[in-house]
């Protein structure tokens, strides 16, 4: 089974940085995705929002995953008009066709937007609504343009 996986939101950072510490956002969602792929060895997992895996070394992905079934396909394009069409291509160009699709909703899906679309837009709801756009928006696309039978969405404090 091919499952899309990501988290609407940040990136997901599975690098750890000096002076790192637990960060809720980004940790549980590292959690999840590695403990689920070592649940599930058998399935194969694509990674299809911003993230770090493949800066990692093979002993730091092996940590993570030792049954080497995660996947990134996502590219980061900033001129794109479309960025979720990079993601289609690579999986296209892997011979993968996505059977489901899990993805955690970060704390960006969760923002309350003052006065919204309102004459007196705050900078405020301006950069709540670009974020949202910019991280929201190409998973939501994605998963829209995909066609597979189920989605599974998760808010990050459910986890």
């Amino acid at each position: 089974m091919n499952i899309a996986i990501g988290k609407v939101g940040k990136a997901v950072n599975f690098k750890q940085r000096e002076g790192y510490k637990l960060n809720v956002g980004t940790d549980s969602a590292v959690i999840f995705m590695s403990l689920l792929a070592r649940m599930n060895p058998d399935y194969n997992f694509y990674l299809i929002g911003p993230n770090d895996l493949p800066k990692l070394n093979a002993k730091e992905y092996e940590t993570y995953f030792p049954d080497k079934n995660m996947f990134s396909v996502f590219e980061y394009h900033k001129e794109a008009d479309e960025p979720y069409k990079f993601i289609c291509d690579n999986l296209d160009n892997m011979g993968v066709k996505i059977d489901f699709g899990i993805f955690l909703l970060g704390v960006v899906t969760m923002m309350s937007i003052p006065k919204f679309l309102k004459k007196d837009m705050t900078a405020h709801t301006v950069i709540c609504c670009s974020l949202l756009k910019s991280m929201a928006g190409l998973m939501l696309t994605f998963s829209t343009v995909q066609t597979y039978p189920g989605i599974l969405f998760l808010r990050m404090q459910d986890i």
